[in-house]
């Protein structure tokens, strides 16, 4: 018995040890024909296509996630930031022209936002854009060290700035809008700051804390997946960060080099909606494509799925997410409600046996409700197999009269 639980132990350690992102698949080689890139800088996911930012072809390609291309923009001086729209509009930030494009989903220029300047609305060198849920468009206003929040209509509503611990102003690389409106930002000095929409820190990371271990050396830009896990291009040192939600580093994605999986100045990344981290491999000309493993692709899925409101399949992923890893508070929770809700709907329509199933489930995910949930279990039981015993009692009834009658003719 002891060599089992050994072994078992032993199995999961070094399952967590091995888990998180393998490399997958590259895209692209050097060159400024369709699929080719020279120094691709920052990426951006939306309706089924990965739009890429080509800094030394002035373009951006739009492709899809099997590297099939599908929209070329070009001449664009020195494009950096992409974002898209809810209308499917492409904001593009030149950092050359210091303005913004903005072109219709066929490719069409629609207007130029900004010049170069200080004042607002103005633009000195910019770097990467964001975008929340209502189409406000943030600029990383990288010369002029400040963010500045645009609306739909181009026109500034919030200007955010951060000051280091010497008081002074930082200039933003990059930034990502997250789910709950929190912005995540890198900023010059290898800082990573989480701030609300009032410009109030929630938090800060930098390196060589008990969190991170390491030094980061030239952070450039970052994202977060829907399960809180930051993402940031650590540049000079040739590698990817993963924080989880609370900052601390959880893993180090790639090392230096040029061979498949190896990065060479990593800049702009992204997380699909199954979890797998796309990186523009700057030095090395195309992106780096690596895929999360199963408890990550699961839970990815789930909450993408989610955000659809697409319940079968948040169910189904959850499910897949929870035997990876049945310690996810938010994996127990959401099961345990949907249990609960599945129990009650078929014993609605007198399914005992479905409803004793998820009766099972709610048990074995939440052991503290053992007790009460017995007792319905036993309840269900009784239920499902109601008939049996009418049909048992109605049976041993006749029996007994056929009994009686047959002596009392006798």
């Amino acid at each position: 018995m002891k060599k089992i639980l050994f072994c078992l132990l032993l199995i999961t350690v070094l399952s967590n040890l091995f888990a998180g992102y393998v490399f997958d698949k590259k895209i692209g080689i050097k060159g400024n024909d369709k699929l080719e890139f020279n120094y691709p800088v920052c990426l951006f996911y939306k309706d089924s296509k990965i739009f890429i930012s080509d800094w030394k072809n002035s373009r951006v390609q739009a492709i899809t996630e099997d590297g099939r291309v599908q929209l070329i923009l070009p001449e664009i001086k020195e494009p950096v930031g992409i974002v898209v729209n809810s209308k499917g509009e492409i904001i593009v930030a030149s950092k050359l022209d210091s303005v913004l494009y903005k072109y219709d989903k066929a490719g069409n220029l629609i207007t130029k936002i900004g010049k170069e300047g200080v004042k607002k609305g103005q633009f000195y060198h910019p770097r990467g854009l964001g975008i929340d849920k209502s189409d406000n468009v943030y600029v990383c206003d990288y010369g002029n060290k400040r963010i500045q929040k645009l609306n739909p209509f181009g026109e500034v509503i919030k200007v955010y700035e951060y000051f280091n611990p010497k008081k002074r102003l930082v200039s933003p690389r990059g930034i990502f809008v997250a789910d709950d409106d929190f912005l995540y930002i890198t900023y010059e000095g290898n800082v990573i700051v989480k701030m609300d929409q009032e410009n109030k820190i929630v938090k800060e990371i930098t390196g060589k804390t008990a969190e991170i271990p390491d030094s980061f050396n030239g952070l450039r830009y970052i994202c977060v997946d829907h399960m809180g896990n930051i993402f940031v291009s650590d540049y000079k040192n040739n590698r990817v960060i993963r924080l989880d939600r609370f900052g601390k580093m959880s893993e180090v994605i790639g090392t230096k080099g040029s061979s498949d999986g190896k990065l060479l100045s990593p800049e702009g990344l992204i997380i699909l909606y199954d979890g797998s981290l796309w990186v523009a491999n700057g030095d090395n000309d195309r992106i780096e494509v690596f895929k999360a493993d199963d408890y990550l692709k699961y839970f990815s899925l789930a909450k993408f799925y989610k955000s659809l409101g697409d319940n079968e399949n948040t169910y189904k992923y959850y499910e897949k997410a929870y035997a990876c890893n049945p310690g996810e508070s938010e994996i127990i929770k959401y099961l345990e409600k949907e249990y609960q809700k599945r129990m009650t709907q078929n014993l609605k329509v007198e399914n005992y046996e479905k409803a004793l199933y998820y009766c099972e489930k709610i048990i074995e995910i939440n052991p503290a409700r053992r007790e009460n949930l017995l007792k319905k279990a036993e309840d269900i039981k009784f239920q499902k197999n109601r008939w049996i015993y009418v049909i048992c009692g109605t049976v041993l009834i006749f029996l007994l009269m056929f009994i009686f009658l047959f002596f009392k003719l006798k």
